[in-house]
């Protein structure tokens, strides 16, 4: 059953009759645009338990947008973005470090999507506000 702050999920029963045990976890649907996915940590605190491919892949096209915008070189993994497009991966490559490093572990909060991340308009170039602004902080 999916409440407006809660998921409960009946364990065991036919289907028809009364389950044998109740899981209530609280949910929190931050936007509604966004993916939704399902994750229960067993601390209350919730995050990825894997690496999101979306975000991971950002992330390496970021760093190879900027070598590319850096070398003047044609760089064969971005060449067919647009160069906004290439311009907005190459500001992920500016992103704190332990915010990649969660991000590559799959500790990035569940609010924070590829989608989010790459049309974020103005990503703060100061970490701490990059912190803030993700919901890292």
């Amino acid at each position: 059953i999916v409440g407006a702050d809660q998921i409960e999920i009946g364990i065991g029963g036919n289907g028809t009759t009364v389950p044998t045990a109740t899981l209530a976890a609280p949910f929190q649907h931050n936007d509604p645009r966004a993916d939704l996915r399902l994750t229960i940590a067993g601390d209350g605190n919730t995050r990825h338990a894997r690496p999101d491919p979306v975000l991971v892949k950002l992330i390496v096209l970021g760093f190879a947008a900027r070598e590319a915008a850096i070398s003047g070189k044609a760089e064969p993994l971005i060449d067919h973005y647009s160069r906004q497009h290439q311009t907005r991966l190459a500001k992920l490559s500016y992103l704190a470090p332990d915010i990649i490093g969660a991000i590559m572990e799959g500790r990035q909060p569940p609010s924070l999507s590829g989608r989010r991340l790459l049309r974020m308009a103005e990503l703060p170039l100061a970490w701490p506000a990059q912190r803030q602004a993700l919901g890292f902080a």
